[in-house]
């Protein structure tokens, strides 16, 4: 019997829908999604200002970004809008709280979130209650997406490696974080993969750009949602997000081996993350 899923599976929305993912979706109905986020963040007294370059404003654009503070994929999208992109689609975990976040704001915020989950996240992974609470927690409380067979979670992450690559091959913008936090730590290979997955004339007219948003209070964002979800204005705050533009994909990486591309394309795009960012 062959082993399917429906995308649907992967969405998990929240009991409550928080005003956040409201506001988010209103403002949405009558702007981009990326200028819908700015605003929506500009609401709860969160400005963003962009430093460094400034991406592309059209063409295939793939984004690796550092995911220490978890609101980054929302970040992605002040970052694309700055240029006046509509948006970038983002590949994250399901059920991480900006994505779900940016999914519970409507069928606009579903489309744009491409789900992944590691292989360890399967129907063979049991988390003790005690030692893995959170763990435990996610098995049980969201089953249709994390009590799945190995295959199924291997399938979901080659379909999104696919998505990705055929959302940059026809000029939109798609961020991953390689690392899964911060983007000095190592790298996984889906970064690599996507490019690999890229015609030569995609990978002549893919720019790709290095996202970091400069240290925040993590708390001081959370307080500033949480007092607006209680009618509150608070004080204004600034984020930075930081950006290096490094060139088109084939720039970065000529043709080689296929069975090594996309090994040697993440190694050298995090070298440059490295030297751009540090080591640190």
């Amino acid at each position: 019997m062959e082993n399917k899923y429906q995308k649907e599976q992967f969405y998990l929305p929240f009991s409550i829908t928080p005003r956040f993912s409201r506001r988010l979706g209103r403002a949405a109905e009558t702007m981009s999604f990326a200028d819908a986020v700015t605003e929506t963040l500009a609401d709860s007294g969160i400005k963003v200002e962009v430093e460094g370059d400034l991406p592309l404003d059209s063409g295939g654009l793939l984004i690796a970004g550092d995911h220490s503070q978890r609101i980054e994929p929302l970040l992605a999208q002040s970052l694309v809008g700055a240029v006046g992109r509509e948006s970038t689609h983002v590949i994250a975990r399901p059920d991480s709280a900006a994505g779900r976040l940016i999914q519970s704001s409507g069928s606009t915020g579903q489309e744009l979130i491409i789900p992944v989950l590691q292989a360890n996240n399967s129907n063979q992974y049991r988390p003790s209650p005690l030692s893995e609470p959170r763990a435990f927690y996610r098995k049980h409380h969201f089953p249709n997406a994390f009590n799945q067979p190995v295959e199924i979670l291997h399938q979901l992450n080659n379909d999104a490696l696919d998505t990705a690559a055929q959302k940059v091959a026809s000029g939109e913008a798609v961020t991953i974080f390689p690392s899964g936090g911060p983007g000095t730590a190592e790298w996984r290979g889906g970064f690599g993969q996507i490019a690999s997955r890229l015609s030569p004339e995609a990978r002549a007219a893919t720019e790709v750009s290095l996202f970091r948003p400069a240290p925040f209070s993590v708390k001081r964002v959370a307080g500033a949602l949480a007092l607006r979800e209680l009618g509150i204005r608070p004080r204004t705050q600034t984020l930075v997000l930081q950006n290096a533009n490094i060139g088109k994909v084939a720039d970065i990486l000529e043709d080689t081996d296929p069975d090594t591309y996309a090994r040697d394309f993440t190694r050298l795009v995090r070298e440059l993350y490295l030297k751009q960012y540090g080591s640190q």
